[in-house]
């Protein structure tokens, strides 16, 4: 916007400091960034900033028992999987030599899951942080009934649920 005595100023950003707080926050906390990974993204948080409040962005975000991954490839298996269900692709990955339709990425309890339908075991998940030398085959996907009309949301509830409820002290 142009000043009134002249030059020009940014009247606006895309995001305003405390939206960047969170995500900066978001990726500090996050186990399955490594550090260097983590201090990468919040660089380039900073640049949506100004020079003066990117400074406020530098801050140490800790979570009790929180442990960075060491593994970067997590962050680029994502971004691999995410096109493997655009391109309708199906992929291959190890350990072993697995070979799964993938349908959808899921979030839960700190780690990404695929959801997927394999040969070997129907609908099923892996955890991506597990899976190496993901690929695409450039094949379709298995699509059938249960793939087409599946719910993504209930299938959540059924299988991550299992973890929910109260905690119970046993003695053994």
């Amino acid at each position: 916007v142009k000043g009134r005595h002249g030059g020009y100023f940014l009247a606006s950003r895309t995001f305003e400091l405390p939206e960047l707080k969170l995500l900066v926050d978001a990726v500090q906390s996050s186990k399955f960034l490594s550090e260097r990974k983590s201090m990468q993204l919040i660089a380039k948080l900073e640049t949506l900033a100004s020079q003066y409040a990117a400074g406020s962005l530098r801050r140490q975000v800790t979570v009790a028992g929180r442990v960075k991954t060491m593994n970067e490839s997590v962050y680029y298996s994502v971004d691999l999987l995410h096109e493997a269900i655009q391109k309708n692709s199906r992929i291959t990955f190890r350990p072993g030599l697995y070979a799964a339709s993938p349908y959808a990425l899921c979030w839960q309890d700190e780690n990404y899951y695929l959801i997927a339908h394999s040969e070997r075991h129907g609908l099923t998940h892996y955890r991506v942080d597990k899976m190496a030398s993901i690929s695409l085959t450039g094949e379709p996907r298995y699509m059938d009934a249960q793939m087409r009309d599946l719910d993504l949301s209930e299938y959540g509830k059924n299988v991550f649920g299992m973890f929910a409820g109260s905690r119970e002290q046993l003695r053994l």
